[in-house]
């Protein structure tokens, strides 16, 4: 078999609500930020298959929750032989 996507589930520090005055878009912003760092890495990683699995935008997370969750697909531009 070939190894030929990743299922990545990341986490974050919850940067919306609170005290913190921080924009409520702040963690959708992380997520993505790291998505496109991902599909830069042409080299390593298929842009076109590199995608968070459910292009619809990201679950809210409740202000008071330290971290929030989100899942990132990636595509190896090599896929390994296993």
């Amino acid at each position: 078999g070939l190894l030929v996507r990743l299922n990545l589930i990341c986490s974050g520090v919850n940067r919306s609500g609170g005290n913190r005055n921080i924009d409520r878009i702040a963690n959708d912003q992380l997520a993505r930020n790291l998505l496109e760092s991902l599909r830069s890495r042409t080299n390593k990683f298929d842009p076109e298959g590199t995608k968070f699995p459910k292009e619809s935008e990201l679950e809210s997370v409740s202000e008071s929750e330290d971290t929030f969750q989100f899942e990132i697909t990636i595509q190896l531009a090599n896929p390994i032989k296993l």
